[in-house]
């Protein structure tokens, strides 16, 4: 397999797996027909023309649309060639990064019948509120919500399925906001609106604004913006893929742009440097100020810019605990049995390549060692999914190798944080303590180590965050020497498991992504 299909096939599938079980149907039809089956506190709308996708260019060259990649396209389960439409809704927390819920729907062909749905994910079906559903291994219910559409909710609780299918049958089901109405007329093959009216605290707004390197020192420049900022309606990223990607980022306000607008742009990439989640894209885009919009357009977007874009918005927040050693045994996501029929190379090989894919895009930017510290988020995000891989058919070493990895990725995490590493002489266990954060947190302060993203707990309006971040960064350069030692225990694993590969199965497991292959 190409670098280039896996690096697609891996981007894909973390726009597609977000909502946990991709088993779902789809017909020809509109996005605006599913709006009023989302509750009304729905704050983030996806809508997705997977067929579309599949029809481009770059798909065409990953092979999306063949029977084995389909696992790669939906991430974490086989995905139909018939999926033409998802459209999902979720309501998240901004100041937490975390989300509380998500429901997906998506129109199914007269030919497909639920049942037959169930027996092909290996689950059979309940009735809840007299609809056919049954539970996925997946921590999702998947249910009949009409005879024409599959809805998908996560968490699962049955009693919230139930709820959602009487709204539904009902017909009176709450209208959700004007704001993300209006995303679904934008073209493109991903759309995705976050509502973010009344979202930000003005005061640690403020508080934020007063630390950064865009307005340092200026007083009125400070509350012009944060005034500015609470006009702030919501984002919507619109994304299409031909033989190449491009992406639009649109942040939307409630009045007319004022001058002070045009210092968005890099207290964006402030906030996102920050946060540990910058994407260089971003940081390159076309800027536009129109009317009541910032528009920032990336054309070409580049695939790892696509990846990292859509786990920023739409990946899912599983915890992991405040203290990590390198090798979690029983807790992680794929802990089902490996498969019946045993392990085979082809899946093991699928499971290691996307490792790989993910490991190379971290690599790459700690060789260039500029905005490594700024790569917390992505460190997080590829171990959740990492964990989260189907590992039907895997060789049980190379599950372990991938557990061992995430268990690496989030230490490097929480060391980019400020977190001391200690590394085990004798066998390379790796373990770190969480400290109670020094003050502010959140989307505008120091982040707090999570594996979900920035935490807030508190904050003092007159809080010393400069200091705070100057403190976290000399901790983070001392930690050099202990992240470059886990990096060299991460490849030095890579070899070992490759050579255990190769004489088992006769394959070679190196691929073009990794940038490490010896």
């Amino acid at each position: 397999m190409k670098k280039r299909s896996i690096i697609l096939a891996v981007m894909v599938g973390m726009v597609v797996s977000v909502w946990g079980n991709t088993l779902l149907r789809a017909a020809d039809a509109d996005a605006q027909a599913y709006l009023s089956y989302f509750p009304a506190h729905t704050n983030t709308l996806m809508v997705m023309q997977v067929d579309d996708l599949k029809k481009s260019a770059k798909a065409k060259e990953a092979g999306w649309s063949d029977k084995d990649s389909s696992l790669w396209i939906a991430g974490t389960d086989p995905l139909p060639s018939w999926v033409k439409l998802i459209v999902r809704g979720s309501h998240s927390h901004l100041r937490q990064s975390t989300r509380e819920w998500s429901m997906s729907v998506a129109p199914v062909p007269e030919y497909v019948g639920f049942s037959t749905m169930a027996r092909t994910a290996g689950q059979k079906t309940q009735t809840v509120a007299g609809r056919p559903s049954y539970l996925s291994p997946k921590g999702v219910y998947v249910t009949s919500l009409t005879r024409e559409t599959i809805g998908v909710m996560r968490p699962a609780d049955r009693a919230d399925l139930a709820r959602w299918i009487t709204q539904v049958e009902s017909g009176t089901a709450p209208v959700i906001s004007e704001y993300l109405q209006a995303a679904t007329i934008h073209q493109g093959q991903i759309v995705v609106a976050m509502d973010l009216a009344e979202s930000l605290d003005k005061w640690m707004l403020r508080q934020w604004l007063e630390s950064t390197e865009t307005l340092k020192g200026s007083t009125t420049r400070v509350v012009e913006v944060s005034d500015f900022l609470e006009t702030l309606s919501g984002l919507t990223l619109v994304v299409n893929v031909s033989d190449q990607i491009s992406a639009e980022l649109q942040i939307d306000f409630q009045s007319e742009l004022p001058p002070i607008a045009d210092k968005l742009h890099p207290l964006l990439l402030e906030y996102l440097t920050h946060s540990g989640a910058f994407v260089e894209d971003l940081e390159k885009a076309k800027v536009t100020l129109k009317n009541q919009s910032v528009v920032l357009s990336m054309n070409p977007l580049s695939d790892s810019g696509f990846q990292r874009l859509m786990s920023l918005i739409l990946s899912p927040h599983p915890q992991h605990s405040g203290t990590a050693t390198d090798s979690p045994k029983g807790d992680a996501p794929n802990d089902a049995p490996v498969s019946q029929n045993g392990p085979n190379v082809k899946a093991t090989q699928k499971y290691y390549d996307a490792i790989e894919s993910m490991l190379g895009d971290l690599e790459r930017s700690y060789k260039a060692s500029r905005n490594y510290n700024a790569t917390v988020v992505w460190h997080e995000r590829f171990a959740q999914k990492i964990d989260h891989l189907p590992i039907e058919g895997v060789d049980p070493a190379m599950i372990q190798y991938g557990r061992d990895t995430s268990a690496r990725l989030v230490a490097l995490a929480a060391s980019l944080q400020g977190q001391p590493l200690e590394i085990g002489a004798l066998n390379n266990s790796i373990t770190y303590n969480v400290q109670p954060e020094y003050g502010g947190g959140g989307w505008w302060g120091a982040p707090t180590v999570t594996t979900s993203g920035p935490l807030a707990t508190g904050y003092k309006v007159d809080s010393n965050l400069a200091k705070v971040r100057e403190e976290q960064a000399q901790i983070v350069i001392a930690g050099t020497k202990d992240r470059q030692q886990v990096w060299q225990i991460q490849i030095d694993e890579r070899n070992e498991i490759r050579d255990a590969m190769y004489q088992k199965y006769e394959v070679d497991f190196g691929i073009d992504a990794n940038p490490q292959k010896k």
